[in-house]
C-alpha cells in the first residue's frame, strides 16, 4: 500500500506541475514538455491498468481517460486529442526535436511552441531532401507554407483566447508590429484606419505642453 501511495503522490505532483504550465498564457515549448511528461506518466499508468503492452485499444483509452480526471479537477482533459497526439510524438522523439530547435531563430523558437506547430515543422524539416542547391518551392509548396502559417496564427490565437479573457494581444509583451497585425486581421479596414487616426490624434494631444 505504501508503494501505491507514493506513486499516487508522484502522479499528483507531476499533474500539478503540468496544470501550472497549462495555465501559462502563450505557453513556451518548455511548458509543453512539462505537460508531455505528465501525459507520459498517465500512459504508463493506463497501460498497466488495461493490462496491455501498447497504449491502444478501448481498455487503454478508458483507463487513460480516468487518469486524466483523477487530479487537479481533470484540467488536463481541456487539451484536445490532436494536441495530445502531437505532444506524444514529440515526447517519443524528444532528443531529436530539442536538437532541431537549437537550429531555429529566436523568432521561430517563440512562435513555434504549440505541439501541433512544432511537430508539423519538425516533420517538414526532416523530409526536405539533402541537396546542395536550394530549389525554388513549387506553387503547391508555397500554398502549403501559407496554409501552415495561417494555421500557426490561428493556433496561437486560440491559445491566447483561452487564457486571456478574450484579449487578442498583450500590450506589454507583444511588439507594435504584432499588435497592429492582429488588429488589422480582426477588424474591418475602415475601423482599422479609424483606430490609426485616433492613435495619431492622441499622440499629438499627449505631446502638447500643458497649459
Amino acid at each position: 500500500m505504501s508503494g501505491q501511495s507514493d506513486e499516487d503522490d508522484q502522479d499528483r505532483d507531476i499533474v500539478r506541475r503540468a496544470v501550472e504550465a497549462l495555465d501559462v498564457i502563450d505557453k513556451t515549448f518548455e511548458n509543453w514538455l512539462i505537460i508531455g511528461e505528465a501525459f507520459e506518466r498517465g500512459r504508463q499508468w493506463a497501460t498497466r491498468e488495461a493490462r496491455t503492452n501498447v497504449p491502444k485499444g478501448r481498455g487503454y483509452n478508458e483507463a487513460f481517460s480516468r487518469w486524466m480526471k483523477r487530479y487537479e479537477a481533470g484540467k488536463l482533459t481541456t487539451i484536445d486529442q490532436a494536441a495530445r497526439y502531437r505532444l506524444g510524438k514529440i515526447m517519443e522523439n524528444r532528443q531529436a526535436v530539442v536538437a532541431w530547435r537549437q537550429t531555429l531563430t529566436s523568432n521561430q523558437l517563440r512562435e513555434w511552441s504549440h505541439p501541433t506547430t512544432v511537430w508539423r515543422r519538425f516533420e517538414a524539416a526532416h523530409n526536405v531532401p539533402d541537396d546542395d542547391a536550394p530549389k525554388k518551392p513549387s506553387h503547391m509548396a508555397q500554398l502549403k507554407e501559407s496554409l501552415a502559417n495561417a494555421l500557426d496564427d490561428n493556433q496561437r490565437l486560440q491559445e491566447r483566447m483561452k487564457h486571456a479573457e478574450g484579449s487578442l494581444f498583450d500590450l506589454k509583451r507583444d511588439s507594435a508590429e504584432a499588435i497592429a497585425d492582429t488588429m488589422v486581421r480582426n477588424v474591418s479596414d475602415s475601423k482599422a484606419e479609424a483606430i490609426a487616426g485616433w492613435i495619431r490624434k492622441k499622440l499629438k494631444e499627449k505631446k502638447k505642453p500643458a497649459g
